[in-house]
């Protein structure tokens, strides 16, 4: 039987993702893939080779294998599979920019030695109570330009430390900068907890945004116990850390997924 001809791969940008399920378009195949989802939104590299994979069974030709097609569908492990974030710095790449505290009891900074996927040139938020004292801490981002109506989910990675109440909050503003009253807000729920402590908190079901919408305030939020001790020996010279937070995301539509590797023969 003749094979066919190779197939230029194309670029992650036009590739027709359909999102908010695990299926995935491409080149006109669907593929379904295998485990649950999780809140990266990105295509790893044996998602990549599983993709290979799945094309060889469906009896597309060798050529389409070809070194330069690997190293493009490896190229796309870090393009994103769904909907961009909105989040400023969700992963903490750039120090705390985008970031303020929401309370006058709340100290932040980003802490290098810790990140919730493992990454030695990355970081996470750390938090803490900014005079020793009990405190509901909170630091917040606003999102603007943003249409009433409209659906988006979001979530976070948490990691406690002194703390047992945390969490992850968005509410809705009818102002153009996160002022005023809020218009409704929801929150992202706890799921499972991974082998290094990182909690995933990510919406059950979309947010939903009132008609009169045009921006969003999300939140890092965590209670600090009471009377934490002031010492040298604490990160920055601060009161030891309440929680750590990392891969902050807010997006349109569902909760993002990622692929995930394919069982094929």
């Amino acid at each position: 039987m003749q094979r066919p001809p190779a197939r230029a791969i194309q670029p992650c940008a036009t590739t027709p993702i359909i999102v908010g399920t695990a299926d995935y378009t491409l080149h006109n195949r669907r593929i379904s893939t295998i485990g649950p989802p999780t809140e990266s939104g990105k295509i790893d590299a044996d998602a990549a080779l599983g993709t290979l994979r799945f094309f060889i069974k469906q009896g597309i030709g060798m050529n389409f294998i070809r070194m330069t097609a690997l190293s493009a569908l490896l190229a796309c492990g870090v393009c994103s599979a769904t909907p961009s974030n909105m989040i400023v710095n969700g992963s903490f790449d750039q120090g705390v920019t985008g970031w303020t505290a929401d309370t006058t009891m709340t100290s932040f900074w980003r802490d290098a030695a810790q990140d919730a996927e493992g990454s030695a040139s990355s970081g996470a938020l750390a938090m803490s109570t900014a005079n020793g004292m009990n405190g509901n801490l909170s630091v917040k981002q606003c999102i603007g330009s943003l249409a009433g109506g409209s659906d988006y989910s979001f979530g976070i990675k948490i990691k406690a430390n002194t703390s047992s109440t945390y969490g992850m909050t968005c509410s809705a503003h009818a102002s153009t900068d996160c002022s005023g009253a809020s218009l409704g807000s929801a929150n992202a729920a706890q799921g499972a907890t991974d082998a290094n402590n990182w909690i995933a908190f990510r919406t059950t079901t979309p947010f939903v945004l009132p008609a009169s919408t045009q921006s969003v305030s999300c939140a890092i939020t965590s209670v600090q116990p009471l009377r934490q001790p002031l010492g040298a020996q604490q990160p920055n010279g601060n009161y030891p850390v309440a929680i750590w937070a990392d891969g902050v995301f807010f997006s349109p539509g569902t909760t993002p997924v990622s692929l995930q590797s394919f069982n094929v023969d």
